[in-house]
């Protein structure tokens, strides 16, 4: 049964318990209904209390379990971001060598074709 069921129906024997000390006479078979009536209630507070404070504790773990993973989702985040800006950083550098390299080879041919234009003139 789900505790708001629970609730309503201790709710509604609360109020048959009242209605019976409303009455404008009580009976000792009455006060005996009553007494078995609140045992039955305080039994059924008891049940309601002990399930509330076990959802609170699955609530409590599944909260606890959910800031661990977040935590470490936050560790593999930053691990990336540093893996990432260093493959950044590395290819970075391989295309300025590269093309420092691309651009020596450019000046070495034009040198090389003035050479040859000098020659043929």
């Amino acid at each position: 049964m789900d505790v708001e069921a629970e609730i309503l129906s201790l709710k509604l024997r609360m109020r048959d318990v009242e209605a019976v000390l409303q009455a404008e006479e009580v009976r000792p078979a009455d006060m005996r209904e009553i007494g078995v009536r609140l045992r039955g209630i305080e039994a059924d507070l008891a049940a309601t209390w002990m399930c509330v404070t076990q959802v609170r504790a699955e609530v409590a773990a599944v909260r606890g379990e959910v800031d661990q993973e977040f935590a470490a989702l936050g560790v593999e985040l930053t691990g990336a971001r540093l893996q990432v800006g260093e493959h950044f950083r590395t290819a970075r550098s391989e295309m300025r060598e590269k093309y420092d390299l691309l651009r020596c080879e450019m000046i070495e041919l034009g040198i090389r074709l003035d050479r040859l234009l000098d020659q043929d003139g």
